[in-house]
Formats: structure tokens, C-alpha cells, sequence
């Protein structure tokens, strides 16, 4: 089960983190009777699980002690592999009664052997850190998230991902061999065609507590940004994406304007140590100094939220520390261009800005009529995209069961919402929940594991992914007593039904059927240019 709790309103931070502090921290004698309802958190606690235990494990011999204990008392078990997960989705809960499994200990890269070009890591170790130590060795692992303070076993498993129509942009697509628990507590090793269910696999096969990793020689990467004109980005996008080895577009609509930000290899040679600290120095901070309460302000109405996002067109700039290269083309190693992270404490988060994020991924061949779509949507119902626009990245083809770019070159788009506390029908929500809708429904969408919410995540099926039923088989073999099961996947294959919630709408824990669904002051309504969705409207 999980919870979206919302700060201060309904529950002060300190006590959240007392119920955490509190929780059982279990290890090696996994006693059935230290027992507690606990509350485990992800990182911005905009998704909070409950369970009835969090056992830490340092061995293999406790994860598989923790596994047979689930199995035993008949619970859930679901695993993080960091203290506080950077899912924004319930895909990290067990049920309420189940149990946490923490393997962050597990976080050394064990080896690296540079003649076969591979690293030998542990779950919890921070992607971030092996490309600090791989580049210590000439070394990079090549498709780094934009975020690279999350582990390698969490990244992979809800398929987290970079950007290029070159190489496949996943992190799963990078795996050599994965070794891990499965939930009967036996040990299994996965290598060649057998590694394609479980290249993302939410928790659902197994608890990784070892993964061989490919890497390749480190190289350079110089930053370049263009503007152009979104008059015709529904026949260039691909075109100009699929030109450089790493691409990603920020498309802002309503000032038809679109940013191309390419990545050129150059030599290990090459002057420059310019990293990302995009992390560190979020776009939107200015707006902050500017505005005592940006969010309420970017939130209350259209024009407000317009006015930050011309503020965002106008301001455009490189997101990096420029060190040894051109302010404008940047030049720095791999990792720390295409990726970057922030110290705790200086992050976004830690700053008051909070966000949601929804994420959505389709066949590129699909691209134009897609983006016209947009289009004359945005013709019917105007709607703003203050922080980075609708942000468009890619991937060659993976093989990944459940990958976003499993079989074919794909487009994953995603929209960064700004958001408050408490829960709202931002400014333009209704122009995203429409387009996430035609996206999956149109278009046969992959919506992106770790983010989204539950709502559209349900009816996914061989349509979208053609190894449906194949994962579903190999998640029978490894889970046969389904320890390792919560409740997202449950709602997905539809085992249980759920009732809606008071203003389920609003909390986004349901597409709304009637107007109360959406909350005092909203009506909910069919969409203006794709009429099967269905979307809260404030009036």
C-alpha cells in the first residue's frame, strides 16, 4: 500500500521521519515478532509505504533469510537498493503488511577489467560513483541517467535511461550478467537471452545482489544548444536527434520554440573539465529569488505560468560548470556531461521546489503525426510547460521485456509539473493528463516505470509491450508463491479492485468519472481533441 502524503498539512516531516527512524533495521536474525507499522519514504516523500518491517541485509545468506522469512509469514516483499527511493511512482511499496528490504550496504564495485570492457558492481552501488571510479581507469559506462545519484540496481529495474538514437539508451541494455535471489530464496545467475526479462524488472524476479555491467573507454563530449523555430519539429526532431551521439529536444509550444542540445564525441585529448550542475542550480531558481512563493505563483493561473515559461525561452543557457572550454560548447568528460547529481542539502528538492513528473514513451515513426497531435490539441486548449518544456529524448532499440525501447527506435517524452504541498489541478494539468492519455491510448504508450501515477499504468498488456506474457512466465518461475508481488502489479493485471478515493481525481490515484472526483471548483470532463480521456477542469 502506499500513501501520498502531503507536508504540513497532513503530516509534519519530523514525524515521518521518527515513524522511519523507528522501523525495525533487522540484520542477520530475522525475527518474525519485531513488528511495527512503518512508514518508508522516497526521497521528496511524495510516495510513502507502509510495511510491517525494513530489514537491512550485508550478505547474500540475509537476503535470502529475508526472502524465506516473507515466505514463511506470507508477506510482501519489495526491495531498495538506497535508503529513500527516487521512484516518484508506488512501484517501491510492498503491501502494508509486508516487508522492506534495504541492500543498500551492497554498494562496492567489486572489479573491473579492462581488456573485456566490463565492471562487476553490488545493487547498491550509486551510478554516479562507478563512473567516478571507472574514469579513475579510462573507463565510462555509457548511458548514465540525468540523474546519476541513483544505484544500478534501482536504475535498471524501472528503466531508467539517457538519450540517443545511436546506441540504446537504457541503463538494463548495459547488463551483462545479473546474480540474484529469487523469491523461493535460490540463487540464479542470468546471462545472454535470459537477462532480456529482468533488464527491467521491478523488483519483481528476484533481489539483485550482484550485476556485470559493460563499460567502454572514456571519451570527451562537447555541448552544443540551437534554437529553432517548432514550425516543422514534427519532420526535424528525428533528423536532428538522430545526428549526434547523445540528443535531447525541450519543446515550448506555445512560444513555438524548440532547444536542441547535441553531445559531439572528441578525444580524451580534448581541453575541458566542464561538468552538469543542472542538479545544483535548477532553471527555475531564479524564479525563486525572484518570487517568494514561485510555485503558488507558477500554479494560480495560465498567464503566470506562460510568463515563467517565456522566462525559461529567453534565459536559455548551457546547465553546466564551465571549466577549460567555451562558455557556449562546453567540453567535459562523458559522465559528467550527460549526467550530474547534487551534494545533499543542495539539491532542487532541499531548495522548496517540488515537482511531479509524468513520462510517456512511443514508436518514433510515429513521431509526426504525434507531434502534430500536439499541436492541435494546444490550438484548442492553450497550456504553458514552465521548467523544461515537453521534454523529448530517445532511443535506439532495446531489448528489454518491458523497456520503453524494447523492438523499436522510440521517443519518451516527459513533462516536468511544478507542484506545492498539497494536492492541486495545476495550471495546464488538464493539457497534460490529455496528452498522456492520447499518448497511451493512440499511440500505444510505455508510460516510464519509476514515474507517472497508477491510473496510467493500467490496461498495459501485449499492445504496448510484445513480451507481455513472456516476462509474465518468467516472473511465475521465479516467484511462484508471488513473495515478491505488491500492490501496483496487482492493479495492473487487474487482481484486485480498488475504490476510489474521495477527490481520486485530484490525488491522481484515478482517471475522474464525475465531477466530484476532481475536487470543489473542477468538473471533469472528455478531453477537447482526443475526447476518450477523461480530465479534472478547474472553472
Amino acid at each position: 500500500m502506499f500513501h501520498r502524503f502531503n507536508f504540513p498539512e497532513q503530516m509534519p516531516k519530523a514525524v515521518l521521519i521518527v515513524a522511519y527512524s523507528m522501523a525495525p533495521m533487522v540484520t542477520g536474525n530475522l525475527a518474525v515478532g519485531a513488528e511495527v507499522q512503518s512508514l518508508v519514504p522516497n526521497y521528496a516523500a511524495s510516495v510513502v509505504c507502509e510495511a510491517s518491517q525494513v530489514i537491512t541485509a550485508n550478505t547474500v545468506p540475509e537476503i535470502q533469510a529475508a526472502v524465506k522469512l516473507a515466505l514463511s509469514t506470507e508477506r510482501s516483499l519489495k526491495v531498495r537498493s538506497i535508503s529513500k527511493s527516487r521512484s516518484y511512482s508506488p512501484v517501491i511499496c510492498p503491501e502494508s503488511d509486508g516487508i522492506v528490504l534495504n541492500v543498500e550496504p551492497l554498494n562496492k564495485i567489486l572489479a573491473v577489467d579492462s581488456k573485456l570492457l566490463t565492471a562487476t558492481v553490488q545493487p547498491g552501488a550509486i551510478i554516479g560513483d562507478i563512473q567516478k571510479d571507472l574514469n579513475l581507469q579510462g573507463l565510462t559506462f555509457p548511458v548514465t541517467p540525468d540523474y546519476n545519484g541513483v544505484t544500478i540496481a534501482g536504475a535498471m529495474g524501472t528503466g531508467a535511461h539517457n538519450s540517443s538514437l545511436q546506441v540504446p539508451a537504457a541503463v538494463g541494455d548495459w547488463i551483462e550478467e545479473i546474480k540474484l535471489v529469487d523469491g523461493q530464496g535460490n540463487l540464479r545467475t542470468l546471462r545472454g537471452d535470459s537477462l532480456d526479462p529482468a533488464r527491467v524488472h521491478l523488483g519483481l524476479l528476484g533481489v539483485i545482489y550482484q550485476l556485470k555491467i559493460k563499460v567502454v573507454p572514456q571519451f570527451k563530449l562537447q555541448y552544443e544548444s540551437k534554437k529553432y523555430s517548432d514550425q516543422r519539429i514534427e519532420f526535424e526532431a528525428l533528423d536532428l536527434a538522430r545526428s549526434s551521439a547523445y540528443a535531447k529536444i525541450s519543446w515550448f509550444p506555445t512560444h513555438k520554440t524548440f532547444f536542441l542540445d547535441t553531445y559531439k564525441k572528441l578525444p580524451l585529448s580534448a581541453s575541458g573539465k566542464s561538468y552538469n550542475n543542472s542538479w545544483s542550480v535548477p532553471p527555475i531558481a531564479g524564479i525563486i529569488k525572484t518570487f517568494p512563493q514561485p510555485i503558488e505563483l507558477v500554479n494560480s493561473n495560465k498567464f503566470f505560468q506562460c510568463s515563467v515559461e517565456g522566462l525559461r525561452v529567453s534565459t536559455w543557457a548551457p546547465p553546466y560548470k564551465v571549466i577549460d572550454s567555451s562558455q557556449l560548447s562546453p567540453v567535459g568528460y562523458a559522465h559528467q556531461m550527460i549526467g550530474g547529481s547534487c551534494p545533499e542539502g543542495t539539491c532542487s528538492w532541499d531548495r522548496g521546489i517540488k515537482t511531479r513528473t509524468v513520462e510517456v514513451a512511443f514508436a518514433a515513426k510515429d513521431f509526426e503525426a504525434w507531434a502534430s497531435d500536439v499541436k492541435a490539441m494546444l490550438k484548442l486548449r492553450p497550456a504553458c510547460f514552465p521548467l523544461m518544456g515537453i521534454y523529448l529524448r530517445f532511443s535506439a532499440p532495446s531489448r528489454a521485456y518491458l523497456g520503453q525501447a524494447y523492438g523499436q527506435e522510440t521517443v519518451m517524452f516527459e513533462i516536468h509539473i511544478p507542484t506545492s504541498n498539497r494536492p492541486q489541478l495545476e495550471a495546464s494539468s488538464e493539457v497534460y493528463d490529455e496528452i498522456v492519455q492520447m499518448t497511451l491510448g493512440k499511440y500505444q504508450g510505455r508510460p516510464h516505470w519509476a514515474k507517472n501515477s497508477q491510473p496510467y499504468f493500467q490496461g498495459l498488456g501485449t499492445a504496448q509491450y510484445p513480451q507481455w506474457e513472456a516476462f509474465k512466465e518468467v516472473r511465475r518461475d521465479f516467484d511462484p508463491q508471488g513473495v515478491l508481488i505488491n500492490p501496483f502489479w496487482k492493479k495492473i493485471e487487474s487482481v484486485v479492485e480498488s475504490t476510489p478515493s474521495v477527490e481520486c481525481g485530484l490525488n491522481r490515484e484515478c482517471l475522474c468519472q464525475v465531477d466530484s472526483d476532481c475536487g470543489s471548483g473542477a468538473r471533469c470532463e472528455a478531453g477537447v481533441f482526443f475526447t476518450e480521456a477523461r480530465v479534472c477542469v478547474k472553472h
